[in-house]
């Protein structure tokens, strides 16, 4: 069985990402990231036609991946740096709101990233809109997963303030 297996350079001074498929290595560049630009999370759809990738100041990348080159499809800030009053349990006060981790829906019709500032968000994949914003850690929430059993569509997340949430997920598109 082919292993399949992906690795990024940190930090992202030459922005690459490596899609290794049996004894031969790809590079593809992910262009447009800034010098100072860390990725932090990936995550492949259910198919592997999308790679989305998080960063160290907030910033969504989505690519398509389908035809075996990465192509950047989308890159916005998903998380925005905290502002007015600083609360010391944030990050890098208000410099960054990094995205720890991220996950698609079962259906691949949503995303939900997690961040330094505290909170999930929900976008639908085929605008990029925001669904919903989860709140209730007090710190960094730093993984979040997405799945379906017996019908029932659940979200789990985990922070900084040792707190495990899980929650039935009734977004729909």
């Amino acid at each position: 069985m082919p292993c399949t297996g992906l690795t990024t350079s940190l930090p992202c001074k030459q922005p690459t990402v490596q899609l290794v498929k049996k004894e031969k290595a790809k590079e593809d560049t992910l262009p447009n990231c800034n010098n100072d630009i860390e990725f932090l999370s990936i995550a492949f759809t259910n198919w592997l036609q999308l790679l989305g990738v998080g960063t160290s100041h907030g910033v969504l990348v989505v690519c398509d991946c389908s035809s075996g080159v990465l192509k950047v499809l989308t890159k916005f800030t998903a998380h925005e740096p905290q502002k007015g009053k600083q609360d010391p349990l944030f990050g890098q006060l208000g410099k960054q709101a990094e995205i720890w981790s991220l996950c698609w829906s079962p259906d691949d019709h949503m995303l939900i990233t997690c961040s330094e500032d505290q909170t999930c968000k929900v976008w639908k994949s085929n605008t990029w809109q925001l669904v919903t914003v989860l709140r209730g850690h007090k710190m960094a929430v730093t993984c979040v997963d997405w799945k379906m059993h017996d019908d029932r569509n659940t979200i789990a997340t985990c922070s900084d303030d040792q707190v495990l949430f899980t929650m039935p997920c009734n977004v729909t598109l």
